[in-house]
C-alpha cells in the first residue's frame, strides 16, 4: 500500500499545478509550433466517413469545390486561404458566411498545390490543406468506377441515398446523376451496376403549375430517350426515378438506393 501514496500524491500535485495554470492570466508566448498544434482542430468538408475531414483536396479540371469549414477551438474563427503558387487553385471566401469557401480549378489535370488555412481569430491557428488537380476523378470513400460510354466516366455509390442528398453529392464531386440519352447508353448502366437492383438516376417529377411532369434531367439536358414503367406521381410522393433490374426507370419517394455519377 506504501508503495501506491508515492503516485498518488504526485498525482494530486499535478492536479494542483494545471489548476492554477489554468487560473492564470498570463498566456505562454505562441510559438509556430503551438499555432500548428492549434491547427490540428480546423477540419475541412467533415462528414461520417471522414470526421476530421479531408486532408488533401482532389479537384476535377475546371471545376469548383466548396469547402466547409469546423473547428474545435474556443473563439470565433476568422479564415485567411493563402495557395502556395497560386497556379493550381483559387480560393473564394463566401461574403456571407465565414466557415465557407470556394476552391476553383485554374491549372490541367496533374498540377499540386497547397493551401495554408489561418485562423486569425484563434491565435493564427494554421493548417496546411494539399490539392491535387485531376481529370474525371470521384472519391473511392464514395464511388466506385464501372466505366465508359460515349467519352463519358461513369460511377456507382459505395453507399445509399436519397435521391436529393445524391443529386448534391454528384454536383459537389464535379458531376452529376447519370443523364441517359440513348437505349445503349442504358443498356450499358444496366450491365455495370453489377448486383446492385436499385439505382438513382437524375431524372424527377417537378412541380409545373400544379401537375407534376417530367421536364429535364438533373444536368438540364432534355429528356428525349425514355425509359418509363410510370410517369405518374402516386399517392406517396413518388417523384424520383430510380433504373430498376431490368433496366427500366421506376418512380419512388425519398428513401436511399445507390446512385449513378456521370462525368464529362
Amino acid at each position: 500500500m506504501k508503495f501506491k501514496v508515492i503516485p498518488l500524491l504526485g498525482a494530486l500535485a499535478a492536479l494542483t499545478f494545471v489548476a492554477c495554470d489554468w487560473n492564470s492570466h498570463t498566456e505562454p508566448e505562441l510559438t509556430v509550433n503551438n499555432a500548428e498544434v492549434l491547427g490540428g482542430a480546423i477540419y475541412v468538408n467533415v462528414d461520417p466517413l471522414k470526421p476530421r475531414g479531408i486532408r488533401t483536396l482532389f479537384i476535377n479540371e475546371g471545376d469548383t469545390v466548396k469547402l466547409q469549414m469546423s473547428t474545435l477551438l474556443l473563439q470565433d474563427p476568422n479564415y485567411s486561404f493563402t495557395p502556395y503558387n497560386g497556379n493550381a487553385v483559387k480560393i473564394v471566401k463566401d461574403p456571407t458566411d465565414n466557415m465557407v469557401a470556394y476552391a476553383i480549378a485554374l491549372a490541367d489535370s496533374g498540377a499540386v498545390d497547397s493551401i495554408q488555412i489561418v485562423d486569425n481569430g484563434n491565435s493564427n491557428a494554421f493548417r496546411k490543406l494539399y490539392v491535387n488537380v485531376v481529370d474525371h476523378w470521384a472519391d473511392p470513400d464514395y464511388f466506385q468506377f464501372i466505366g465508359t460510354f460515349d467519352g463519358h466516366y461513369y460511377y456507382i455509390s459505395n453507399n445509399l441515398r436519397t435521391w436529393v442528398e445524391a443529386e448534391e453529392i454528384c454536383r459537389e464531386a464535379g458531376g452529376y446523376m447519370a443523364a441517359i440519352g440513348t437505349a445503349e447508353e442504358n443498356a450499358f448502366l444496366e450491365e455495370a451496376r453489377g448486383r446492385v437492383e436499385r439505382v438513382w438516376i437524375g431524372i424527377r417529377l417537378n412541380n409545373v403549375n400544379g401537375s407534376f411532369k417530367i421536364t429535364t434531367w438533373a444536368n438540364g439536358e432534355p429528356v428525349e430517350y425514355k425509359s418509363f414503367n410510370s410517369q405518374d406521381a402516386g399517392i406517396f410522393a413518388e417523384f424520383y426515378y430510380y433504373m430498376d433490374a431490368n433496366g427500366s426507370w421506376e418512380n419512388w419517394h425519398e428513401i436511399s438506393y445507390n446512385y449513378f455519377l456521370e462525368m464529362e
